[in-house]
This record gives structure tokens, C-alpha cells and sequence, in this order.
């Protein structure tokens, strides 16, 4: 019997699709090693995302044979790969944490490489990078940075406040994700996901800009590997004034109250002959009155002289740091 006449009822046997090795062996239907090439091997590898480089990672994947030719072996990055669906049409291999370690390059990047040998010596390979990373810990925010050190954004989404993410040295070059809720935006982020940076010794770090557009507390999540750091923002919706609309007659007196979520910076009020309008003491119709950080609700007081005897109309503007407005109208009728 020849020894392609052999292999075949080996094969058949076995109800191998096909088997072979050498010139002249051939399959069930004649086709001989001779025919394949290394293109009729279609390898496939899982995608890989981001890694911690003390776990053992599982790498997935599957082949194809266009010919139907017995697939040998998968390796991946040398190491022998289980046949988890006939013939490595669905394989799995584990690299063990000290492999990930050995074979990743100095900026934490590690190329999987997995290769399909079949029965003819045909080889086929794919590969994916990923980055192996350092477990995250202690990832916490810093103090958010609001221009003028302001302790609330405005709703009006046009002013950002620098947030600061800070985690242990090792974490340098893991992805963070991050979510925010109640109108807040990252401007600058193409997806929701900033990158720690750092050079090993000093506590990795990551920056990016926050704007939001409701008023309210949003709260910004981070997340990675498990840990989770989060962070309340007051966002200020523009000041109030309270009445905002007012008719008065000679000698009346109203006192108007002004209030922000966040914090009032200053206000002015058109000048009116017969008119007084006063706020802490300073008449606010000759210049703006600047209020003290944390000033939330002054009170505006408007009087009319008793000897008014013109209509007249009264304009007062309030604004918070952000130049957000609010308006009140007094209407003087003699």
C-alpha cells in the first residue's frame, strides 16, 4: 500500500476533512499539498482591549481552511493554543501573567501574535496590540479648577472648569473611562475616555475640561480596573431678582432681593432723577457695587422722593462671576 494510500484511510478513519504531509499526499478529494498555499489558511484573532499586567490574559480566536486541510496547531506567541471547536475553527490559549510581562515593550505595549500551522506546513498568522498596564489605585479627582477660583460653574455651558485625575504611579498609560450626569459635556474628548499619565515614580495623572449646560449638582464618575472616583460640581443657573417687575409712587420705598446658586457678583442701576437705589449702603446708581465672594442674596432697596412728579423707569442688572444676568424693571408713576 503506498503511503498516501495510508494516510488517506488514516484520515478517513479518523473523519478528518483532510489530512497529508509531503509532495504527492492528497485529501478524500485528490487534492494534494502540493495545491495549498499558505493564503488558504484564514487566521482570525479576538480584539484585546487594555490589560492589567499582573492578570493572565485569555486570547480567542478561530481559522478557516479554504481546502479543508487539517489544521496542526495554533501557537500564540509560542505557546500551544486548545482546540476548542473542530479543527481550530474556534481556539483558545492562556499567556500567564509572567509571559505578558517578559514579552511587553517599554512603553507597556505588547503585540499578540498568533500563528495556524496545517498538515501541509502552511502557516498563517494575525496579530493585536494592547497595552499592558499596572493595576489603578487610589484614583481620586483633585480640587476641580473653575476660573476665579469659583466654587460653581455657570449653566451656560461657555466657561469650563480643569478637572484633574490623579492615581498611583504604576496606573501610568491605563485608560480611564468617565460619565457625567445632568448636562455635562468634556469638550476636547473625542469619546469619554482619558488616558493616566505619568513617569513611574510620581502619582499618574489625567486632565481634561468639563462644561455643563443644566443647572443643578452633576456628579462626574471615573472608572478603571474596579476603581471608581467621583465628583459633585454646583452648576449656577443666572441670578434672580425678586420682584423683577415693580409700579411705584412718590415717596414708596421696595426692597428687592437678589439671589444665585451660586454667588452674586455686582449690581447697577440706571440713573433716575428722584430715584435712589441703594445696596449695601452704596448708591448703585453712580457705580456697579461689587459684593464679596460668597455673597449669595443681597437685598436692593429703591425709594422714591416724595416730591417725584415725573414717570420714570428704573433699570437694575445684576450678574454672577460668569456674567450671567438678571434684570428688574421699577416703573415710577406720579
Amino acid at each position: 500500500m503506498t503511503r498516501s494510500r495510508t494516510n488517506l484511510l488514516f484520515c478517513l478513519a479518523l473523519t478528518v476533512t483532510a489530512c497529508g504531509k509531503g509532495e504527492g499526499d492528497e485529501d478524500v478529494r485528490g487534492v494534494t499539498c502540493d495545491d495549498v498555499l499558505d493564503t488558504d489558511l484564514v487566521m482570525q484573532i479576538d480584539a484585546l482591549g487594555d490589560r492589567p499586567v499582573t492578570e493572565a490574559l485569555v486570547v480567542t480566536g478561530g481559522v478557516v481552511h479554504k481546502r479543508g486541510f487539517a489544521v496542526h496547531r495554533v501557537t500564540v506567541l509560542d505557546e500551544a493554543a486548545e482546540n476548542v471547536e473542530f479543527n481550530f475553527t474556534r481556539w483558545s490559549a492562556t499567556l500567564s501573567a509572567e509571559t505578558l510581562k517578559a514579552r511587553r515593550n517599554g512603553d507597556g505595549m505588547l503585540t499578540v501574535d498568533a500563528t495556524a500551522v496545517d498538515t501541509c506546513g502552511n502557516e498563517q498568522s494575525a496579530d493585536v496590540t494592547i497595552k499592558l498596564v499596572e493595576p489603578v489605585a487610589s484614583l481620586a479627582f483633585a480640587e476641580p479648577g473653575i476660573p476665579g477660583g469659583e466654587s460653581f460653574l455657570p449653566a451656560d455651558g461657555t466657561t469650563p472648569a480643569t478637572l484633574e485625575l490623579t492615581a498611583n504611579a504604576e496606573a501610568a498609560g491605563a485608560t480611564v473611562s468617565l460619565q457625567v450626569s445632568g448636562g455635562g459635556l468634556f469638550p476636547g474628548l473625542s469619546s469619554n475616555d482619558v488616558v493616566l499619565s505619568g513617569d513611574g515614580s510620581a502619582p499618574a495623572k489625567a486632565t481634561f475640561l468639563l462644561t455643563a449646560s443644566t443647572a443643578g449638582t452633576i456628579f462626574i464618575t471615573a472608572s478603571a480596573q474596579g476603581e471608581i472616583a467621583s465628583l459633585p460640581i454646583t452648576v449656577a443657573a443666572p441670578p434672580t431678582i425678586s420682584p423683577s417687575t415693580a409700579d411705584l409712587s412718590p415717596g414708596a420705598v421696595l426692597s428687592l432681593l437678589v439671589e444665585s446658586e451660586g454667588r452674586v457678583a455686582s449690581c447697577q442701576a440706571t440713573p433716575t432723577p428722584d430715584v435712589t437705589v441703594v445696596s449695601q449702603g452704596q448708591d448703585i446708581s453712580t457705580s456697579p457695587v461689587s459684593y464679596a465672594p460668597g455673597t449669595t442674596k443681597p437685598t436692593i432697596t429703591v425709594s422714591v422722593a416724595p416730591t417725584a412728579t415725573s414717570a420714570a423707569t428704573v433699570t437694575i442688572t445684576c450678574r454672577d462671576p460668569f456674567f450671567q444676568t438678571a434684570e428688574a424693571t421699577v416703573t415710577v408713576t406720579p
